[in-house]
């Protein structure tokens, strides 16, 4: 039928881009692992484990739900990260 939209769900596209977000920091810290194998730890490997954890349990249907552990989960992947240091 001609000028019938689709029903979007912004609770599916919110989720759907909180996966494809976490996926591009995924890809981007396997490059940079497999550029650098040195920096890996375990330190590094659970902060990113935490990341995919909120991401995937997060309530995207509760619009108070809050975001805080993102930010945490973020800011240890980057702590992980930074800690680290690789040889010239």
């Amino acid at each position: 039928m001609i000028g019938i939209r689709p029903k979007i769900n912004k609770k599916e596209t919110l989720r759907v881009s909180a996966h494809e977000r976490l996926g591009e920091v995924l890809k981007a810290m396997r490059q940079i692992l497999e550029k650098y194998p040195k920096i890996q730890s375990t330190d590094l490997l659970m902060s990113a484990g935490n990341l995919i954890h909120q991401v995937k349990n997060f309530n995207y249907d509760d619009k108070g739900s809050d975001t805080t552990p993102f930010v945490e989960a973020v800011d240890q992947l980057a702590l992980a990260f930074s800690t680290r240091s690789v040889p010239i």
